[in-house]
């Protein structure tokens, strides 16, 4: 079964696929780094994450969009 979550990102994919999602969660048995970025998260992250390695996630999330964001 989806996580409410993942209906939240198709939704938000549909209105505004310019915005890429970058997805920080901790243990989550509803999704998957594989599953996460098969619904058009860009970039996965699992807590706990460093300032650095979150910052480096948002850069190439946004420098890989695919119009202006």
């Amino acid at each position: 079964r989806a996580s409410p979550a993942s209906d939240v990102y198709k939704r938000h994919l549909k209105i505004r696929p310019d915005i890429p999602i970058v997805l920080c969660t901790g243990y989550n048995r509803h999704i998957s780094e594989s599953s996460a970025r098969a619904l058009g998260v860009r970039s996965f992250l699992r807590k706990p994450v460093q300032i650095k390695q979150l910052a480096e996630s948002i850069r190439a999330a946004l420098d890989k969009a695919p119009g202006p964001v």
